[in-house]
């Protein structure tokens, strides 16, 4: 910043000199006093970081912000066909799925900005906003896609936060670390992004027992499609009303290793859909959730989350199936994820872990998807602070209601580049 400062006003002094070549002497000591203090003007808003100059932004921001983010090529080997490729969600049903397929792509590339804010008496502001590359577009000319974008408002003394904009989920706040883009969504982990107001409210110290309070109001997001008189019209939107998460977090000093988080959550939705024929269905959107991060040495950490509920496809539930439009009933299902992360060796990290997202019978027509599961193992290596390079190797499993299961190998490795 001290370097900006100094060309601005060297820069200034420079061109306002230019006319003394050719004034008249007897104008010179009159230009001069009114360069000075044009140049004290100027220097004085550098110095303050004056947000604005005569209705024009400055170049920079008055507000500390912080870069980062990283770049990563994954590549995979599947044994057969998953949705979508370059990261697996389930396996394709059918016998035009059966061969294997190679897949490399740079679309996890993330960037992100965060940003604190100016404080009012004992409240602190702060913001984020974060990008990736994983939405439309040719693979090679992917384009940019919001993961991240709220303000927050954070009182540290009485341990109360509000959040406002597009953040995590309330419900099942954990995701195992995995180098799939997909950290086992539709395969036992439920909960993802999505426009929302949020309270916080926690009580005691950073270290030792504690209880945390969470409730939002969130965007509910449905579904568009031939069910709808208006094509266009999404059934969340149609619903005329937000979602509700709530969350009581607990932590626990269980083992000398570190405190257990233990956590317990819901959430509860609405959606509408007209259908062609006049008539109107509304069907509802639920979860009950358990979440648990335990560490047990201090290189292995053990995590896990467990879910029930139904109509859960906007939530990466019910292997991305939420109503059966033909019975007219919501799909409900049941599943959940373990992991163990272990950190025994400088440079090394390693991963194992398995989940599954099983959806009831009664409520699926034939052909579709009725459980899927996953287990994975891999080793990330840091060559350097900011170079890592991994390895991972998954097995999946998709059931189909009536005849198609399908089996796939997964062998995938990164390279990663953060910033």
């Amino acid at each position: 910043m001290k370097g900006i400062r100094k060309a601005v006003l060297t820069a200034a002094v420079m061109l306002a000199a230019v006319p003394f070549c050719f004034a008249d002497p007897g104008d010179a000591s009159r230009r001069i006093e009114r360069l000075e203090g044009e140049l004290q003007e100027l220097r004085e808003g550098v110095e303050a970081g004056a947000p604005e100059q005569h209705g024009r932004r400055a170049v920079w921001s008055s507000l500390d912000i912080t870069l980062y983010g990283y770049v990563k090529l994954d590549a995979s080997y599947d044994s057969s066909e998953t949705h979508n490729g370059n990261f697996a969600m389930w396996v394709r049903r059918g016998d035009d799925y059966g061969d294997g397929e190679f897949n490399m792509s740079a679309r996890e590339t993330r960037l992100g900005l965060n940003i604190i804010g100016p404080g009012a008496g004992a409240m602190q502001s702060s913001g984020v906003i974060e990008i990736d590359f994983c939405g439309s577009g040719g693979e090679n000319t992917a384009e940019p896609r919001m993961r991240l974008a709220y303000l927050e408002l954070d009182w540290p003394e009485s341990g109360f936060t509000l959040t406002a904009g597009q953040d995590w989920d309330v419900i099942s706040p954990l995701n195992p670390q995995m180098l799939n883009t997909s950290p086992l969504w539709w395969a036992g982990n439920i909960g993802v992004r999505r426009p929302q107001i949020r309270a916080t409210q926690a009580f005691g110290a950073d270290e030792g027992p504690g209880l945390t309070l969470t409730g939002a109001l969130l965007r509910t997001i449905g579904r568009t499609g031939n069910t709808f008189r208006d094509p266009e019209r999404e059934s969340g939107a149609a619903s005329g009303h937000p979602s509700a998460q709530a969350r009581i977090g607990f932590r626990l000093p269980v083992l000398d290793a570190g405190t257990t988080d233990l956590g317990l959550s819901g959430h509860w939705g609405r959606e509408k859909y007209d259908s062609d024929d006049d008539s109107t269905e509304r069907f509802r959107s639920w979860s009950a959730n358990f979440d648990i991060v335990q560490p047990v040495t201090e290189w292995l950490t053990l995590r896990g989350e467990a879910f029930i509920g139904k109509n859960l496809s906007a939530y990466l539930g019910g292997i991305g199936q939420g109503v059966n439009v033909q019975q007219e009933s919501e799909i409900r299902g049941a599943g959940g994820w373990t992991a163990a992360a272990l950190t025994p060796v400088e440079k090394w990290t390693f991963n194992l872990g398995a989940g599954l997202d099983d959806a009831r019978r009664e409520d699926l027509n034939r052909g579709d998807r009725k459980m899927n599961s996953a287990v994975f193992a891999n080793g990330i290596y840091s060559i350097t602070d900011n170079i890592s390079a991994g390895l991972e190797l998954s097995h999946w499993q998709t059931k189909y209601r009536g005849e198609g299961d399908e089996e796939n190998l997964r062998v995938q490795t990164s390279l990663t580049f953060r910033f």
